[in-house]
């Protein structure tokens, strides 16, 4: 896995290791209870050479177009939005933009 900042900075994931719950106890006891609790995490990770704007878009969309499952389903309409999501992806000017049009996933703050 990779991971690539705002700037276009990136870093592959050597390894993941659990280091503890990621939630106050009582948090935790009820997330276990419902669904699955929070971890805290630590990675490994190695430095590679920065992507640019350009490079993103087009991993990003190659990504969206191999699991259009993800984001469309059969009828026409959801394959308007997709189509949209996909130009939307094309003009952005920032990797924000990105990460905002996606609504990748997110940590909770420690």
């Amino acid at each position: 896995m990779e991971l690539v900042d705002v700037e276009g900075r990136r870093w592959v994931v050597r390894s993941v290791r659990r280091t503890g719950r990621g939630e106050p106890l009582l948090a935790w006891l009820i997330s276990h209870l419902l669904s699955t609790p929070q971890s805290r995490i630590e990675h490994d990770l190695d430095a590679m050479a920065a992507l640019t704007l350009c490079e993103v878009k087009a991993r990003v969309c190659a990504s969206l177009e191999a699991f259009p499952q993800d984001y469309c389903h059969a009828d026409e309409r959801e394959d308007a939005i997709f189509a949209e999501l996909l130009e939307s992806v094309r003009a952005a000017k920032d990797i924000v933009t990105i990460h905002e049009l996606l609504g990748l996933d997110s940590f909770m703050a420690y």
